[in-house]
């Protein structure tokens, strides 16, 4: 009964180690929901409605959504469009307060590939974001372009 009473001891101290080792690291200030919406009305008069939401997990598996809705009128025809695209991380690296993800080609949810009319143009090949958190917004930046994004609800 002696022997035993270590032992069981061990076991549990040993669990309760593996379960502490196995959280993992604390959440960057990085991890969460983000999201950008923006209108905009191009030269063609083309009415453009966008949404990105960003599910970032720096530790883990980011996944992104975005939604477009394009709406058109030509001689009194009105027709519109909605495009639904998602796409995940492929490869993220933090380095000194900035977090770079390398998303994966996106993925046309929406409508079929038939239904996009042949003069517009989707992005199909992965890209590399940087990011960085500028008070209570994350600053998205790839190239040329700079996107803003905003902390979300975890309920909404």
């Amino acid at each position: 009964m002696r022997s035993t009473v270590p032992l069981v001891a061990m076991l549990v101290l040993g669990c309760a180690h593996l379960g502490a080792a196995s959280r993992g690291k604390e959440p960057s200030p990085f991890d969460g929901t983000w999201k950008r919406d923006w209108t905009k009305t191009t030269p063609r008069g083309v009415h453009v409605v966008g949404s990105r939401t960003i599910h970032i997990r720096a530790t883990g598996v980011s996944t992104e959504r975005s939604t477009l809705k394009l709406t058109q009128t030509i001689s009194g025809v009105t027709k519109t469009l909605r495009i639904v695209q998602s796409c995940e991380a492929t490869r993220s690296e933090m380095k000194a307060g900035v977090l770079s993800i390398r998303w994966s080609k996106p993925k046309l949810i929406s409508p079929s590939p038939s239904e996009i009319p042949p003069d517009l143009h989707l992005s199909t090949e992965p890209v590399t974001y940087t990011y960085v958190i500028r008070g209570k917004e994350l600053v998205a930046t790839t190239g040329d372009l700079t996107d803003n994004f905003r902390r979300v609800d975890p309920k909404t």
